[in-house]
């Protein structure tokens, strides 16, 4: 499978290969071997004048091709060997040890076994096309294109000779000869038995295709046409055992970015041939298309079993170690492939694209430089080199490379479809709509393409306003409501995170909302689903809209997000988008309004305990690809962690530092050299000393930095040492954590009886005791503890839990505050209070732990909705405001919550404010009479104040909204009001 990475950006694009043709060879038939094509036998035998009619073969022969069309490459060489002992069938038994050699890699052995009987195969066009692919295959283009030369003079209308002949053209450069060679395909078109003949109706196919991209044809018509007509035709119809039709298929879907129906043709092919090369990289692209590194490269190490120089299979897992960042075992993989077939055009375009992913651009000349000895007009090296900066977002060398590739092949789709993308996400969506329609034109039947077609076309529709640091685009059908408060907040944030990065984007940033998470994740994927609210390109911020109703991930704090997405936009701008992953996330959490949850800080604290934290040379993977070995959380794990690693350098080198080593990243240096020379420690060290400070701040936090124990580590301890209580401790521990209590219980006693002031073997003990519901013991041990240790956590939290459940509140209260004072990041001290103190009543009490809980999630407007309530009840209008903004930006669909804002502020005579948040409630309810009516009084209120002839005309407006809803409504009282008011 040639069809493989131009590069994996962020949809993956595949490219034709022109030496593809000797993997998948063969086909259980019994056919001469003047008609069988080294892409597989003809299943019926044409009339050749060439050669004299032969007898049958002989079933052995039948037998070998079986074996080879299974996957039993060494049962097939056995028995070609035997059968190469008779005259008869020397030419093909030598035809297909050569394919069997070509298909494990062999490649040496496959060309000597057709120098064998040169003699023989000197008019058989077969033997010329597979001598051609084997010479493709390690670099040898010369010979390559005179072999397929020399098949089609031998069988001018044999597809697979046209096809073999026109492909060795394009490698070279030669692509107007290589049109004119694959338009002789109507020869063999109309040849007898096309039909019946698999092979070349694979190779017509492949041949109409490359007529097709070369030419400019209707890429829907006649990749249709291709399919079924052609490559599905083959394996239905002509040979229902022919895999390489299925591969075929497969690399023409993958072209197309339609992977569900490649993958089912590779599942096809697998059931035939459970040993082909081709199967395993197809499947290893789809892999890499989704982000499992791990699963792509073993993909391309099976791949490899079966064919150890298989460059296809070299390419794939050179791929995904670049996308995975790895880029010293990329240039590995690639030196390797090299020494197979050093004039390989993609190993030489991802060459050079490693050395300008360093910053390296004159390490990649050398590499360029050899791509034009061979092919002077390679536009597939460009396009190679413009996606893998562009998935960088080296954006401005990448369009540099793109236009060249356009320049060098304008009827590629491929070049103008990264283009486009890369003016996606740039922002310039005028631009990317031009140029992906120029890329439909040429190919309309690609899905990325379309869907970043209609995509664009609906957002004509958006409702757009402009801020000096901002353009902000929402569907105005759905989210109108959304315009005037991100427009408003936007100014702030853009003033706080620049001022906190020193530093200002030169272009106005796009902020986009979309109706539904399907369409954000067309925006920036062009495809797929992100499991994500919130995405920055660079200069580009898309957002799902914040709706539960409408799918997605439900409500979420979309100034949050906006704030995150920003502090990104500041920092991929200030380095050039240079920085890494980590590092940018780590400065937009470090931004974010909301405090480190306690789902965080247990993430951290068990990545302590456990010795798992990310090393900061491999922490920008947590976020990408994140290591199964830290668990479920192990994504959360690297947000959390990049944050803290960012106030270790805050508190131990100070803000500056932080500033220089963006500065430092913009300049292109490395993350080690950044760590060596500017934090002042190596990245090893900084390691160590990072592990210690966690130590000391989950200590800090009131947690236990010692690890978990091993369930069968501490029973083996016990067995060991059955007197030690620190033993009998851990093993309750495990059984705890475990959920095992009694024998927690058990074990804690034990330890206990061995040591009564056993501190955790108590806690143990009186945690065990409470969740087996022995409260009063459960509260005797926890009192024997806090007696020991006043501090202990474990104790308030037992009494705690006891007398909430017993409903004991003068015991609750005092043991909850104590537990939020020693153990200040858990959530049960606050979220108990305050149901505690709202069923009391006392809702001064209530109010801080409210206000704490919301600042923990942002996720749910419950807890400020409450609290702006209480405020608003309490006579506190300001706090209220507040409170019910920290609302609408979790539910902005909330009209109570406007409605509420614009009387507070009419009573504090913020005049803005009231005109917005009732403008929002009219946007929310439309048809809503009584609404429109109190829009109109807020502006007859407003301009009464401010003597507004504008805002008077506005409320007549709206009050004529109200009557048009309803004659009888309110909207006619505040009418004749308004009317008897002159200015």
């Amino acid at each position: 499978m040639r069809k493989l990475i131009l590069a994996v950006m962020p949809v993956l694009v595949l490219s034709a290969n022109p030496a593809r043709g000797v993997d998948g060879v063969q086909a259980a038939t019994a056919e001469p071997a003047a008609t069988r094509p080294a892409g597989g036998p003809a299943q019926t035998r044409p009339a050749d004048t060439t050669r004299p009619a032969e007898p049958d073969k002989p079933a052995s022969l039948t037998s070998a091709r079986r074996r080879y069309t299974s996957g039993d490459y060494a049962g097939a060489i056995g028995e070609y060997r035997t059968l190469a002992e008779s005259a008869a069938r020397r030419l093909e038994a030598h035809l297909g040890l050569a394919d069997c050699y070509a298909m494990t890699g062999k490649y040496d052995d496959a060309k000597a076994a057709l120098r064998a009987v040169a003699a023989l195969g000197e008019r058989d066009a077969p033997w010329h096309v597979l001598m051609s692919q084997l010479h493709a295959r390690v670099g040898e283009y010369a010979p390559a294109l005179d072999q397929a030369r020399q098949a089609v003079a031998c069988r001018e209308d044999w597809a697979p000779a046209i096809y073999q002949l026109g492909r060795s053209l394009e490698i070279v450069g030669s692509k107007a000869e290589a049109v004119q060679v694959y338009k002789t395909i109507e020869k063999s078109v109309q040849r007898s038995g096309f039909t019946q003949d698999a092979p070349s109706l694979v190779a017509a196919g492949q041949t109409l295709n490359r007529i097709a991209i070369l030419t400019g044809q209707k890429a829907s018509e006649q990749a249709q046409n291709i399919l079924h007509n052609y490559l599905q035709e083959a394996y239905q119809r002509a040979d229902k055992t022919y895999w390489p039709a299925h591969i075929a298929a497969a690399e023409l879907l993958l072209e197309k970015h339609k992977g569900g129906p490649a993958g089912e043709e590779l599942k096809l092919a697998a059931k035939i041939n459970k040993n082909l090369p081709d199967v395993h990289v197809g499947n290893g692209v789809l892999l890499l298309a989704t982000f499992e590194f791990e699963k792509a490269v073993a993909e391309a190490k099976e791949a490899l079993k079966i064919n150890s120089n298989c460059t296809d299979a070299m390419l794939l897992e050179a791929a995904t170690l670049m996308r995975w960042q790895k880029l010293s075992q990329a240039q590995e993989v690639l030196e390797k492939l090299l020494k197979v077939n050093p004039n390989d055009i993609q190993a030489l375009s991802m060459m050079a694209a490693v050395h300008m992913l360093r910053y390296a651009p004159a390490g990649a000349e050398p590499y360029i430089k050899r791509g034009a000895a061979i092919n002077p007009d390679s536009a597939e090296m460009h396009e190679t080199i413009g996606d893998w900066l562009s998935s960088a977002r080296q954006f401005d060398e990448a369009e540099a490379h793109f236009r060249k590739a356009m320049e060098m092949a304008p009827e590629l789709a491929g070049p103008v479809t990264g283009l486009g993308r890369l003016y996606m996400q740039t922002g310039w969506e005028e631009l990317a709509h031009e140029t992906l329609d120029k890329a439909f034109q040429i190919d309309d039947f690609r899905a990325d393409v379309k869907n970043y077609l209609d995509l664009l076309d609906a957002m004509k529709s958006f409702s757009v306003r402009e801020t000096p640091h901002f353009i902000i685009k929402v569907d105005g059908k759905h989210d109108e409501v959304l315009l005037e408060w991100i427009a408003e907040v936007a100014e702030e944030i853009h003033e706080e995170v620049s001022r906190d990065f020193a530093h200002t984007p030169e272009q106005k940033t796009l902020v986009e909302m979309f109706p539904d998470q399907a369409k954000f994740s067309m925006r920036i994927s062009g495809r797929g689903w992100l499991p994500t609210v919130g995405a920055c390109t660079g200069r580009v911020i898309a957002m799902p809209a914040p709706d539960p109703l409408r799918g997605g991930f439900g409500q979420f704090n979309w100034y949050a997000v906006l704030r995150h997405e920003y502090t990104h936009a500041v920092t991929l701008t200030a380095t050039r988008n240079r920085i890494p992953h980590w590092f940018t996330e780590a400065c937009a959490v470090w931004e974010q309004p909301d405090r480190r949850n306690f789902q965080a800080v247990g993430l951290l604290v068990e990545a302590v305990r456990s010795g798992k934290l990310y090393p900061v040379e491999e922490l920008s993977w947590g976020f990408i690809r994140p290591q199964r070995d830290r668990g479920a959380g192990a994504r959360s794990l690297a947000y959390a962690q990049s944050e803290w690693v960012f106030e270790y350098i805050d508190e131990r080198k100070g803000r500056q530092t932080i500033l220089e080593m963006l500065k430092a990243f913009g300049d292109g240096r490395t993350q080690a050299d950044v760590f060596q020379n500017v934090v002042g420690i190596p990245e090893k060290q900084f390691d160590k000393d990072f592990g210690e400070w966690a130590v000391r701040q989950i200590t800090s936090w009131g947690f236990d930095a010692d690890p978990t124990p091993n369930l069968k580590k501490a029973q083996q301890a016990v067995k060991d040492k059955p007197d030690s209580a620190d033993a009998q401790a851990d093993l309750a521990l495990a059984y705890y954590r475990a959920h095992a209590y009694p024998s927690a219980e058990a074990a804690a006693r034990k330890a206990v009886e061995l040591k009564p002031a056993h501190t955790k073997a108590l806690g143990i003990l009186g945690a065990a005791q409470a969740s087996r519901k022995k409260y009063k013991e459960a509260i005797e041990t926890a009192r024997k503890l806090e007696a020991i240790d006043p501090q202990s956590a474990n104790a308030a939290q037992i009494l705690a839990k006891v007398a909430v459940l017993e409903r004991d509140w003068p015991t609750a209260i005092p043991a909850l505050e104590r537990y939020k004072q020693i153990l200040p990041w858990d959530d049960y001290g606050y979220v108990e209070l305050a149901k505690i103190y709202d069923q009391l009543g006392q809702m001064r009490l209530l109010l801080p732990n409210l206000v704490e809980m919301h600042r923990r999630t942002m996720k749910d407007p419950k807890y400020a909705r409450r609290a702006a309530d209480i405020y608003r009840a309490s006579d506190a209008p300001a706090e209220a405001i507040e409170f019910y903004e920290q609302v609408i930006q979790i539910n902005p669909y909330d009209a109570g919550a406007y409605q509420a804002m614009a009387a507070l502020a009419l009573r504090l005579k913020q005049y803005d404010r009231a005109l917005a948040a009732m403008r929002s409630k009219s946007l929310l309810e439309p048809d809503n009479a009584r609404t429109w009516a109190e829009l109109a009084m807020v502006y007859y209120r407003v301009a009464c104040q401010k003597k507004s002839a504008p805002l008077l005309i506005q409320a007549r407006q709206a009050a004529g909204k109200a009557i048009e809803i309803d004659p009888e409504s309110y909207g006619k009282d505040v009418l004749e009001l308004i009317e008897q008011t002159k200015f």
